[in-house]
């Protein structure tokens, strides 16, 4: 497996994959992922397989205060970061074999 940072081609697999696993709380537009994507690039990666198949993916952004941030809403502006908050993770739960 490989770990990178997210690319624009990625997206489409990440939908899918955030279409597998969050059926029973449903899913967040695009805009809304690259949000957080857009907040904080270094630290948003995907699983790749050895033949560049996303296999899943991470998003982690900065985020300040007690509250979360919300869901299926972009992220605001980050002023001030005190904690680097892991919005999603998921894992494909079918193996990909293309790209």
């Amino acid at each position: 497996m490989i770990i990178k940072e997210i690319e624009e081609k990625h997206w489409d697999k990440i939908l899918e994959i955030q279409e597998e696993s969050y059926q029973e709380i449903g899913t967040e537009d695009l805009e809304v992922l690259q949000s957080k994507h857009k907040a904080s690039p270094e630290t948003c990666f995907v699983c790749l397989s050895n033949s560049g198949a996303v296999l899943g993916y991470l998003l982690a952004h900065p985020w300040s205060g007690i509250s979360p941030p919300k869901l299926f809403e972009p992220l605001p502006d980050i002023k001030v970061c005190e904690y680097l908050y892991l919005h999603d993770m998921a894992m494909s739960l079918y193996r990909r074999e293309k790209a």
